[in-house]
């Protein structure tokens, strides 16, 4: 047990496991042998004491010091933080953190710095909202810009509430964050002032003409027989389709088509393709 600060990672693991599985969990039982007055106090056997200062454990983060690993009956434990697949009892032996208000600064940033080599970029999310309300932000935070994620200045990011507002900041250049929840965005926002990127984002349709101009009469000769002869002079249409013009106030604006549409005029929105699938009936 001696050697356990000096071994490898996993030869520390090993050695925490076996005192786990086979260590003796009796308390050991101390009292002064001339001064009864003290009383007999109880203490866990020693083994547990070393390897809780120098152990380690596996945990969704990989190997973890078990003096820094969460017990499993923390309230919350949030998903993929350091939790070991150790039952109630052990996790109090060995002295587990029991409230995320007991991790310490340098817990939180070793944390995340382990998150962030994930590069699962929901779970850095995650991750960035959980920390955001015990400890002060980081320089640096490692968030999508494009295609790819990069660390970048805390003041340069933004965060989203939705997939759709991500891919218009992504397209743009912007780094950016999603999160879902409500109640993380607003967290992220007042506690580590990153920029509230909802605010950001405008979305408007238009419509976009495609190919040249036709006459509606030529295009449909059956609407003639629908139509007074005032009616049957109407200005030239043309395909068009609708298109999702995302605009933000940051880094520009982005055009991208969303759906394909049918042939409109201006003095009439109605696409005339359905109206000719669905002929209304002649009176």
């Amino acid at each position: 047990m001696e050697m356990l600060p000096r071994l490898s990672t996993l030869g520390r693991v090993a050695i925490t496991e076996a005192v786990l599985n086979f260590g003796r969990t009796q308390p050991w039982t101390v009292q002064h042998r001339s001064n009864v007055s003290y009383g007999r106090n109880a203490y866990n056997p020693p083994e547990y004491w070393w390897v809780s200062q120098h152990g380690m454990l596996l945990t969704p983060l990989g190997p973890w010091p078990v003096a820094s690993c969460l017990s499993p009956d923390a309230d919350p434990v949030p998903p993929g933080f350091p939790v070991p697949d150790v039952t109630t009892a052990q996790a109090r032996r060995l002295g587990m953190v029991e409230s995320l208000d007991d991790l310490s600064y340098d817990d939180w940033v070793t944390i995340l710095e382990a998150v962030e080599k994930t590069d699962d970029i929901a779970r850095i999310a995650s991750a960035y909202s959980w920390a955001c309300r015990y400890i002060t932000a980081p320089e640096q935070l490692r968030v999508a810009v494009g295609q790819e994620l990069r660390h970048v200045p805390t003041k340069n990011v933004c965060v989203v509430s939705s997939h759709e507002a991500s891919r218009s900041m992504r397209e743009l250049g912007q780094p950016v964050l999603v999160v879902t929840d409500r109640e993380a965005f607003t967290d992220l926002v007042e506690e580590w002032g990153i920029t509230d990127g909802d605010d950001a984002v405008r979305y408007t349709m238009e419509a976009a003409p495609v190919g040249e101009p036709v006459r509606i009469l030529d295009k449909y000769p059956p609407l003639r027989n629908f139509l007074s002869k005032d009616q049957r002079v109407t200005s030239p249409a043309t395909r068009s389709h609708l298109r999702d013009i995302s605009v933000t106030t940051t880094n520009g604006r982005i055009t991208s088509t969303t759906s394909g549409g049918g042939t409109s005029c201006t003095c009439c929105p109605t696409s005339f393709d359905n109206l000719m699938a669905h002929p209304p009936r002649r009176s």
